[in-house]
């Protein structure tokens, strides 16, 4: 039976800041990256054939020496046009919400779990991990997601978001952090270190039982127990399981 958790408009936009999806089963996300694959694989496939027909046609060495000078260059380029593609048709199935709206965050079945970036009602647009395929539950405190996955650090454009964010929800103001230790993250693993789901968990989910219930049934439908991210995040994590006991 499908299971929705449910958020205002304002935590919907400020989890999306914090929340990113690579790896996924399904979904417009896992498109664009997509081109990264493809342009190594077009250099291998080109390089490939050179070796093989200059192996069976040593004459035609010269003649054919196009395909390795080229190799490089049409799978870089092939791949660029297929990321920018993926990546705008993503941007474009992005629904901005209302301020009064109420969205679907997070939502489960006995297959896997949705996280709602798009703010879509169509599930097949959403990315979607299979329980299966998830190693690992670990919950840390809210990161800037530089932090997770590298990159350089951009603090103008953070500003511009959180400013952005502070403009139209003028009763929900938010701080420029690094680290937001009064919340919490969830991130879902899979087999490989850029294939993982980090999904920033509302605030009143942590105190109207939304998010015990979500990693709940988490936990019982991979089988795996979750965990602290890191020590820097247990005392925060251990707080929040404390109150949660009272």
């Amino acid at each position: 039976m499908k299971k929705s958790f449910v958020c205002e408009a304002y935590e919907w936009e400020f989890a999306r800041m914090f929340s990113s999806v690579s790896g996924s089963s399904k979904g417009y996300r896992n498109m664009p990256y997509v081109g990264c694959i493809v342009a190594p694989m077009i250099w291998l496939v080109l390089f490939g054939l050179y070796v093989l027909l200059t192996a069976l046609l040593p004459e035609q060495k010269q003649q054919l020496a196009w395909l390795k000078d080229s190799a490089i260059g049409v799978g870089v380029l092939v791949g660029i046009i297929i990321f920018i593609r993926s990546a705008i048709i993503s941007s474009k199935s992005v629904r901005i919400p209302q301020p009064t709206d109420d969205i679907p965050w997070v939502m489960t079945n006995e297959q896997g779990i949705w996280i709602n970036t798009f703010n879509q009602e169509e599930a097949a647009q959403l990315p979607f991990f299979r329980w299966e395929d998830i190693q690992s539950v670990h919950v840390d405190i809210t990161r800037e997601l530089r932090l997770y996955i590298g990159g350089r650090e951009y603090p103008s454009r953070r500003e511009q978001m959180i400013a952005a964010y502070n403009a139209k929800y003028t009763a929900h103001q938010e701080q420029v952090l690094t680290c937001y230790n009064d919340r919490l993250t969830l991130i879902l693993n899979k087999d490989r270190p850029l294939k993982r789901a980090i999904i920033q968990m509302p605030k009143s989910w942590l105190r109207q039982g939304q998010f015990v219930e979500l990693l709940q049934n988490i936990q019982q439908q991979t089988k795996k127990t979750a965990a602290v991210y890191d020590a820097s995040a247990e005392p925060y994590v251990r707080q929040w399981i404390a109150n949660n006991r009272e």
